[in-house]
């Protein structure tokens, strides 16, 4: 009878548990859906008041910022993850403080050294389609962009899914506020891409220290052990190709758009991609969510864990994407027509990056999966096949339709590398778990 009881004790305490996971979700993609809204209001904010040109000087600076970004993590952050959230697991509080010590210092240094060179070779800027006072501007961001993530998967991977999720959006917010407070108090109706760059960066900052005095606070109480960082750093160059390779893809596109068409026309199509990357951030979130909990379950070699944390986040993927992207389908005119009559060249482009945005929340987090689960050779070779597809579809694409032909180039690079992700993934793990 003992037994019995403590049984049903124990799957209440399951149940409950579960209630309360599921709920942080929505919680954190609420969260997350308030910073992209906020986003978003940045976005329409600058495409009423600058125009379609500031718009995408502001999007090509943004977009260099966060491709450098990348390689300045080394990819180290989801490695972090991996670390952090695997040993935590095991009571390993010691080895998941040397792992965080030892990848904020590399990460660190290194992208201090990319923001020195990106800020001294701006003069090159406008060969990309943005003017070398933005660049400049903006390059500060690059140091503070990765010490921020650093800060948010750490205090994920400990457990704290709504404050990272906050501290991952809080930018957002603040910069809404500097801007609205800037217009109200200049009485300005023009705000150039040189200014908005330097509030980015400044918002960026505050959040990053923001995020590493709580980080500290939090960490105070760890023991304080060693790790050889050589086999950290043998996965995470794998993982740096794999996110340098996904976002050039990006960067090439709208290199190539501002270069041949002009930067009215890379504005456009940014408000258009602003739009899908706000049903991205969505999805990604879920995504990010679930990654501690699936290295867990590889950590303990618990494969059939790891997949069911995979259905139920896909399941969560899907309703989150389904609604906005069908809007995006049916009413885009509509949605561009909001930023101003200029930016409706994009519709058609819009459509297409919306297929790309729900094919890739259908397959999941496949990523998270391909990382977690140490295949991050897998993610590296298709992500370097499809920068190089993308490239190639973008050069030939471009010129002949403009914004449609970058639309295309980029829905190429994103279905293609999730369905053959989840096609190879599935494969490897079935053989694993054969085995």
């Amino acid at each position: 009878m003992k037994k019995v009881r403590r049984s049903l004790l124990a799957q209440l305490i399951w149940a409950k548990d579960r209630a309360f996971a599921n709920a942080e979700s929505f919680y954190a993609v609420g969260i997350k859906i308030n910073g992209a809204v906020l986003s978003f209001l940045v976005t329409f904010a600058i495409a009423r008041i600058s125009g379609a040109t500031v718009t995408g000087y502001y999007a090509m600076a943004l977009v260099t910022v966060n491709m450098v970004a990348t390689v300045g993590l080394i990819g180290l952050d989801l490695i972090l993850i991996r670390v952090v959230a695997g040993e935590l697991r095991m009571g390993r509080r010691d080895l998941a403080w040397a792992g965080l010590r030892d990848i904020s210092r590399m990460v660190g240094f290194f992208s201090f050294v990319l923001s020195v060179l990106v800020f001294v070779l701006a003069d090159f800027a406008p060969e990309v389609g943005v003017d070398s006072a933005t660049m400049r501007a903006i390059a500060p961001a690059i140091l503070a962009n990765t010490l921020l993530r650093i800060a948010v998967v750490s205090l994920r991977a400990d457990g704290s899914i709504l404050f990272s999720q906050f501290l991952d959006s809080a930018h957002n917010i603040t910069l809404v506020l500097v801007l609205g407070v800037y217009i109200l108090a200049s009485g300005t109706d023009f705000v150039s891409a040189a200014t908005l760059a330097l509030f980015y960066t400044g918002v960026l900052y505050f959040s990053m220290i923001v995020g590493w005095v709580s980080l500290l606070k939090r960490t105070r109480t760890w023991e304080r052990g060693g790790v050889n960082t050589h086999p950290l750093l043998k996965s995470s160059w794998k993982v740096l190709v794999t996110g340098t390779c996904q976002a050039m893809t990006s960067w090439v596109i709208y290199a190539q758009l501002g270069a041949l068409v002009g930067s009215g026309e890379v504005g456009a199509y940014r408000v258009a991609g602003q739009i899908v990357m706000t049903i991205q951030l969505m999805t990604v979130t879920l995504s990010g969510i679930s990654a501690p909990e699936i290295a867990g379950h590889f950590r303990a070699g618990d494969l059939k864990g790891a997949w069911r944390t995979y259905r139920k986040t896909t399941i969560l993927m899907i309703i989150a994407a389904s609604v906005p992207s069908l809007i995006c389908l049916l009413a885009p005119k509509l949605l561009l027509s909001i930023f101003g009559p200029e930016f409706v060249i994009a519709a058609s482009a819009l459509m297409i990056m919306a297929l790309g945005s729900i094919t890739s929340a259908a397959v999941g987090p496949m990523g998270t999966m391909t990382v977690m689960s140490g295949n991050e050779v897998l993610s590296m070779n298709l992500s370097i096949l499809f920068l190089i597809l993308a490239a190639a579809f973008a050069a030939l694409l471009i010129p002949l339709f403009g914004l449609v032909g970058a639309a295309i180039a980029s829905a190429i690079a994103t279905i293609g590398r999730s369905l053959l992700t989840v096609i190879v993934l599935r494969k490897k793990l079935e053989s694993y778990e054969a085995a």
